[in-house]
């Protein structure tokens, strides 16, 4: 079996892509607590597990965190804005930068936590949408 296919196979499980670094793929999922025997933090739509290769060489299984992102677009640029991390911002020319940018923010703005062993906030926004006449 290809590459290729045992990827195609884990996506249609409900799996996906989360990042790359070097060859080693991080890949996650959101787990129903229900049929998976997950560990919830009382939020549930916020939990994403991720399996990826360790050092020691088995695999280990890393919690993830959604944070909602804000994107406005300017006259020039795109910015976005995690309302669940103060002053995590960054901008983009387009849309895409800015999502790529944004990401690498939160993961500067998660590691600089970490480094001084502070709690990591518990993602808490959602966004939605309302129709409306205008």
């Amino acid at each position: 079996m290809k590459v290729t296919e045992i990827l195609n196979q884990i996506e249609e499980d409900g799996w996906i892509l989360v990042r790359m670094k070097g060859s080693h793929r991080f890949i996650g999922t959101r787990r129903n607590p229900a049929s998976w025997g997950a560990r919830q933090s009382g939020k549930g739509c916020s939990d994403w597990y991720c399996c990826s290769d360790s050092q020691a060489g088995g695999i280990e299984e890393i919690a993830m965190k959604e944070y909602t992102v804000l994107y406005e677009h300017g006259e020039t640029s795109w910015g976005a804005v995690v309302p669940d991390l103060p002053g995590c911002f960054s901008i983009g020319d387009t849309r895409d930068q800015a999502e790529a940018n944004v990401k690498e923010a939160i993961e500067l703005y998660i590691g600089e936590l970490k480094s001084r062993n502070e709690p990591i906030p518990e993602p808490r926004h959602t966004v939605g949408s309302v129709i409306v006449a205008a």
